[in-house]
């Protein structure tokens, strides 16, 4: 067990020292120091919860609430930056995929 374990402290330390995870970590500064962005991605998040809500009632959802949405998920969807965080989320969840199908392979 402890040499499985020291492994895996190993592991994590290469993790932390990848390309993907440094660009992961470098997106995500990106992002949140972009005050309009946090914003929005709040924004977003508080009127998809509201909706939610709605739904969970059956209450109907006003169009003015769907072009908000609709103007708030084009944001998130040409940001720069929200862009990059998510292609680099994306890159780090592979190389963990990876690295999980290798561990379960063997």
């Amino acid at each position: 067990m402890d040499d499985v374990l020291e492994l895996a402290t190993k592991l994590s330390g290469a993790i932390a020292r990848s390309t993907r995870f440094e660009d992961l970590r470098a997106a995500e500064k990106a992002v949140i120091e972009d005050e309009a962005a946090v914003a929005k991605i709040q924004e977003r998040d508080e009127l998809l919860a509201a909706l939610a809500e709605k739904e969970r009632k059956v209450e109907p959802i006003e169009p003015e609430e769907k072009r908000q949405l609709a103007e708030l998920d084009e944001f998130v969807k040409t940001n720069e930056k929200l862009a990059t965080l998510s292609k680099a989320q994306a890159d780090f969840q592979e190389m963990l995929n990876l690295v999980n199908q290798r561990i379960t392979s063997a």
